[in-house]
């Protein structure tokens, strides 16, 4: 019985590790939209550096170094202005390339909240993961 069992758990471990592959497949570099909302956040919550780490290499935002980034979007992103209830409403892939339109709530300290509708450009590398190119 004891034997019965361990070759069931051994079974049942083998099937999990050789699905593992197959089930995290398309949970990450198949659609632009997580990288789209990972970096709306990390601008709205002022990371730029991590912002940065999102863009492709040859961007336009890229054609600076990390450090000037970070400098210029500090200096030009509004404080305390914020992205909440942030949405995909719709993606579109075109081979290596894909655009993705979002919404959220604009809110900036003093003024009213404020709908908005955006989009970004993503491409994807010969890795297969999604970069922002803007």
């Amino acid at each position: 019985m004891r034997r019965h069992i361990w070759k069931l758990t051994t079974m049942m471990a083998l099937a999990f590790l050789l699905a593992a592959p197959l089930l995290t497949t398309g949970c990450g570099s198949d659609s632009p939209s997580p990288v789209a909302e990972k970096f709306i956040k990390t601008m709205s919550d002022r990371k730029f550096a991590e912002a940065y780490d999102l863009l492709a290499e040859g961007s336009p935002a890229r054609t600076v170094s990390r450090d000037e980034f970070v400098s210029l979007s500090e200096s030009n992103f509004p404080a305390g202005l914020t992205f909440d209830n942030v949405k995909i409403v719709d993606e579109r892939i075109d081979g290596n390339k894909a655009t993705v339109k979002w919404s959220a709530v604009t809110k900036q300290p003093n003024t009213p909240d404020e709908n908005t509708e955006q989009e970004l450009s993503l491409v994807q590398g010969d890795d297969g993961n999604w970069k922002v190119w803007e």
